[in-house]
C-alpha cells in the first residue's frame, strides 16, 4: 500500500491498493464528511487519482457515513463508496 499525489493539482489519496503493478482500489480516510469543504477535498482527490491511475474502485472510510455517491470534478464522474471504518475492517 502506498499513498498517491496527483500530477494535476497535487491532490493526495491516503491509500493506493495495487497488485501485480495494477491499481485495484483508492482509499481516502476522513472521520467526518459533513462539512462541504472536507467532502470536496476528499472526493476531489479520489476523482483526480482515479483518472490518472485508471481505477474506478473508490472508497472513503468514515466514522459513520455509509452511502454510494456520484461525484463529478472537471468532467471526471465517479461513484464513491463511503464506508464506516469499523465495517470496512470487518470485511
Amino acid at each position: 500500500m502506498n499513498f498517491y499525489k496527483s500530477r494535476q493539482g497535487g491532490y493526495e489519496v491516503d491509500f493506493v491498493v495495487s497488485r501485480n503493478q495494477s491499481v485495484e482500489q483508492l482509499i481516502q480516510a476522513s472521520f467526518n464528511l459533513d462539512k462541504p469543504e472536507t467532502k470536496l477535498r476528499e472526493f476531489r482527490a479520489l476523482a483526480a487519482a482515479s483518472k490518472e491511475l485508471d481505477c474506478d474502485n473508490l472508497i472513503a472510510l468514515t466514522g459513520d457515513r455509509e452511502s454510494e455517491e456520484w461525484f463529478e470534478w472537471f468532467g471526471v464522474k465517479r461513484k464513491i463508496k463511503c464506508v464506516p471504518l469499523w465495517k470496512w475492517l470487518l470485511d
